[in-house]
């Protein structure tokens, strides 16, 4: 597993450095005014490339299906103060990490986890005791603090059933670790753009504790996810 892991790195490395070393002179060649902006740009790229392609692998699976190694309990900051992740309702839980200032990708996310959500509720009859949906926010500096409220006010628009999370950095650094969440954030300021954060963004399926059962990619297919999980919830 260790040299699959090299190798993964070791590949991610070498592509992310002819991204650079092709855009670089590009770079330079340009006006000291463009230069900023430009090198902004291509860090997003870099990130948003770094993010797609570092899917967990398919390791040999503990038993009942888990991953192994990857997710675990976690405590952050709900719009109603410190929770413990297994202390959340649902004894199975629909996992997204995000942000609430995300121009698009989060927003088909909670969509689609909704969907997922709504389709089991007509086939599992106490599936608001079985699931529930969690998504994480990543960014630190916006939704924690005060600004979990406007996190959980975001979830809302999705379903009031949701629940939104998050902390400050330190405590965020430990959950993605937990996931391989990976995220990063690109200055824009020169462009009038507000921060972007590139970030994974994919769907966990865990169970209360945070152990990972699945993990599908946002394009997955509804009709595939709620049929895995009425499978699992009857």
């Amino acid at each position: 597993m260790s040299s699959v892991k090299a190798e993964l790195s070791l590949e991610k490395g070498q592509i992310v450095g002819l991204l650079f070393s092709n855009s670089v002179n590009t770079i330079n060649n340009c006006s000291e005014d463009r230069r900023s902006t430009l090198r902004a740009l291509l860090l997003l790229l870099c990130l948003a490339f770094l993010v797609s392609y570092t899917a967990p692998s398919h390791a040999q699976r503990e038993p009942g299906g888990f991953y192994p190694g990857l997710g675990g309990d976690f405590t952050l900051q709900s719009h109603r103060g410190e929770v413990l992740f297994s202390e959340l309702p649902g004894e199975w839980r629909l996992l997204g990490f995000g942000y609430s200032h995300c121009p698009d990708i989060c927003s088909m996310l909670m969509a689609k986890m909704r969907q997922v959500y709504l389709a089991v509720s007509k086939r599992v009859e106490d599936y608001d005791q079985q699931l529930g949906v969690v998504f994480v926010s990543v960014d630190s500096k916006r939704d924690s603090g005060e600004g979990v409220a406007s996190l959980q006010t975001f979830v809302d628009r999705f379903d009031q059933r949701f629940i939104g999370l998050s902390g400050d950095a330190p405590s965020i650094k430990e959950v993605t670790k937990k996931y391989a969440v990976y995220f990063g954030e690109a200055q824009l300021k020169e462009m009038g753009i507000e921060p972007r954060i590139s970030h994974t963004d994919r769907i966990y399926l865990v169970n209360r504790s945070g152990k990972v059962k699945k993990i599908y990619s946002r394009s997955a297919s509804t009709d595939q996810l709620a049929a895995d999980l009425v499978a699992l919830l009857r």
